[in-house]
């Protein structure tokens, strides 16, 4: 998608994922986070949640994997960059959550190579509670001149 198939207001929502304990063991060992608060079911006992949860950054990465499907289509040509990303945990997440995460498009901003979009976006459980939102911004290629 290019910059100028875009427009605010534009929303998506992405399809929705089940975290598994796959996901967090994987995610731990393969960003060297391996707290026991992630790993550790006795550890985790003692605790205010009483379980594991999963990595925030993995609920992150989760999160920005739905804008996969909305700036892909009808062509991957039109990313240029990832420039910046903001994110604000509300909730754990735990194992057999399912997350739904929703884009939309609130900031464009025009640049001589490219322009600047700011895709916000919230994901909830399967109960509808938020367990974070955050913003990521693009630079996407102008759609060229035929």
């Amino acid at each position: 998608m290019f910059y100028d198939d875009l427009k605010v207001g534009m929303k998506y929502k992405g399809l929705p994922l089940t975290v598994t304990e796959s996901h967090i063991v994987m995610f731990g060992h393969l960003t060297g986070d391996l707290n026991p608060i992630h790993m550790d079911d006795h550890f985790c006992a003692q605790f205010d949640f009483g379980r594991r949860i999963a990595h925030g950054m993995l609920t992150s990465s989760l999160a920005v994997g739905c804008l996969g499907p909305f700036l892909n289509q009808p062509n991957p040509e039109g990313i240029a960059t990832h420039l910046e990303d903001s994110y604000v945990y509300r909730d754990p997440v735990f194992v057999g959550d399912t997350l739904t995460t929703e884009c939309e498009v609130t900031e464009m901003e025009r640049h001589s190579r490219f322009g600047v979009v700011k895709i916000s976006y919230t994901t909830r459980k399967q109960d509808g509670k938020v367990v974070m939102y955050g913003w990521t911004k693009l630079g996407l290629h102008y759609r060229p001149k035929s």
